[in-house]
C-alpha cells in the first residue's frame, strides 16, 4: 500500500477520533492549495436551520509556524511549528457567510499530535487585531479562496 494512502487512513481514524467524529466516514480529499498543501473535508456536516458546520484537514508539504500567546502577557507570543491543521467552520447558507469557529494544530501531519486549539470564543481573539486573529470573524464567503467555495457548496449544497 502506497504511503500517501496509509497516511490518508490513518488520516481518517485519528482524525475521527480526536474530533469525536463517526470512524465510518472517513475524510475525503479535495484537493491542493497553492502552496501543495493536501486539503480535506469531513463529510459529516451538522445542519441546523440555515448554517452547517464542517471540518476540514489540511496537511501541509512544508511546516508552518502557529501563534500561542502568553497568558499573563496577552501582547507578547511564540511561535511554535506545525505540520497539520483542522479548522471547524460556521456557514450561514443564507446570508452567505462562513466564521472559523475552531482551529487544531498538530505537529505531525498525521493529526496525532495536538499542539494547540484556537477558538472563535477565545477573548484574547476577539479582542485582538492581528491577521490571525481576524480569521477568526464571521466574513462574506470568498470568492478568491477555491477552498472556501468548496467548502460552502459541500456545506450548503443538498444533504
Amino acid at each position: 500500500m502506497p504511503s500517501r494512502l496509509r497516511a490518508l487512513i490513518a488520516i481518517g481514524f485519528v482524525g475521527s477520533f480526536l474530533t469525536g467524529l463517526p470512524v465510518q466516514a472517513a475524510w475525503i480529499y479535495i484537493g491542493t492549495d497553492e502552496g501543495g498543501s493536501g486539503e480535506y473535508y469531513h463529510p459529516d456536516i451538522q445542519r441546523r436551520g440555515s448554517t452547517a458546520t464542517l471540518n476540514s484537514f489540511t496537511v501541509l508539504s512544508v511546516p508552518d509556524m502557529a501563534p500561542i500567546w502568553d497568558p499573563k502577557k496577552p501582547t507578547r507570543y511564540k511561535l511554535v511549528k506545525f505540520e497539520s491543521e483542522m479548522s471547524t467552520y460556521q456557514f450561514d447558507c443564507k446570508a452567505k457567510t462562513v466564521q472559523l469557529t475552531k482551529r487544531v494544530f498538530y505537529s505531525d501531519g498525521g493529526g496525532l499530535f495536538p499542539i494547540i486549539e484556537h477558538r472563535s470564543t477565545d477573548k484574547l481573539l476577539q479582542e485582538h487585531n492581528s491577521e490571525f486573529a481576524k480569521q477568526f470573524r464571521k466574513t462574506p464567503i470568498s470568492f478568491k479562496s477555491n477552498k472556501m467555495l468548496i467548502l460552502a457548496d459541500y456545506a450548503c449544497g443538498k444533504p
